[in-house]
């Protein structure tokens, strides 16, 4: 990479990854608050989940889990397909993503159109079944030796913030951070946040913003699991 007066000059695109810019809200009526944004749509695959792309790839390639020209298989009906198959088309691996019928056509084509083998699934079954996402996915896994990801269950999900975003956010606000909002899938980003600042801030709140429908305002509140989801037409 080359830094210029205009800006960097990437030698590759997994180099854009991460130091996204802040923007304060001028705009919106903020109340007593002083709100900034940070623009993890920067990223070269759009979102945030490009952050664990990479980490989680070299993790295991780190760990001798992902050899050259090995297949990467995951299940998501989000971002970190996108950013699995962005990262992997750069170093070379072959990306299975699975993905519940629910999920938009157009993830499905921007999927393909960066190399990834998209299998769909059913989304009105639930995990146990064979053919869940995530299940079908690790069956996939056993019988072609490919490499599952299991964000959910993959640690450098949550150190990818406490190593990247939590800094970055930390710096940019000159160390002083009162509370952060964020939305929670794998819930990777908000544990990676909650632990750098437990360390480096105990005032900063770590806000969960969910969505009615979610199972996690109850679990966070009572401990329990209800037994029944909201709809995802709201998606």
């Amino acid at each position: 990479m080359k830094d210029t007066p205009f800006g960097p000059v990437y030698d590759n695109v997994l180099e854009g990854i991460g130091k996204t810019p802040m923007v304060k809200v001028s705009h919106i009526d903020t109340g007593p608050c002083t709100l900034f944004l940070k623009l993890e749509a920067n990223n070269p695959g759009g979102s945030i989940k490009d952050r664990i792309g990479v980490a989680m790839i070299e993790a295991a390639e780190r760990d001798g889990k992902l050899k050259p020209g090995g297949t990467i298989i995951e299940a998501t009906a989000g971002n970190t397909g996108l950013a699995l198959a962005l990262v992997a088309s750069q170093k070379g691996y072959k990306t299975i993503i699975v993905v519940p019928d629910k999920m938009a056509q157009e993830k499905i084509f921007h999927l393909k159109a960066l190399g990834a083998d998209v299998r769909l699934t059913r989304s009105d079954v639930g995990k146990g079944h064979p053919e869940y996402y995530q299940d079908m996915a690790m069956s996939i896994a056993e019988e072609t030796g490919a490499f599952y990801i299991n964000q959910f269950g993959n640690a450098a999900n949550p150190k990818a913030h406490v190593d990247t975003t939590g800094p970055e956010i930390f710096g940019q606000m000159d160390e002083d951070v009162d509370a952060i909002v964020c939305g929670v899938g794998s819930a990777g980003t908000i544990t990676g946040l909650s632990q750098f600042y437990r360390e480096k801030s105990p005032k900063t709140e770590i806000i969960l913003a969910d969505p009615v429908g979610s199972i996690l305002t109850d679990y966070v509140n009572t401990g329990a699991i209800p037994n029944e989801v909201g709809s995802w037409l709201v998606e």
